[in-house]
């Protein structure tokens, strides 16, 4: 391993974790059927997640428009998604005992 890279795994080789219904509910998204939202209060707004057999449409929407979003694939892009929009970080939510 070279002396400025410890890391043993090239970032390439590294893949994140992907986005599921479940890991939509660990960060508090509210569903019905086989969509989930975020709200983004500060916009006035909810992220939406429709889950289909191969992937999950991504839109913004409020009273005035809804603005389809590129794929997400994976929770990491889902938390820098959500602080671009709020500047807070998205954090999983108290799960009820």
């Amino acid at each position: 391993i070279p002396e400025e890279n410890r890391n043993q795994y090239k970032p390439i080789e590294m893949e994140g974790l992907p986005l599921t219904a479940e890991m939509l509910k660990k960060y508090g998204a509210k569903n019905m059927i086989d969509v989930y939202w975020i709200s983004l209060y500060n916009l006035k707004a909810e992220l939406h997640f429709e889950l289909h057999k191969n992937e999950i449409v991504t839109f913004i929407k409020s009273d005035y428009c809804d603005l389809i979003l590129d794929q997400i694939k994976y929770v990491h892009e889902l938390q820098n998604l959500y602080y671009s929009l709020t500047k807070e970080e998205l954090v999983l939510a108290a799960m009820p005992k």
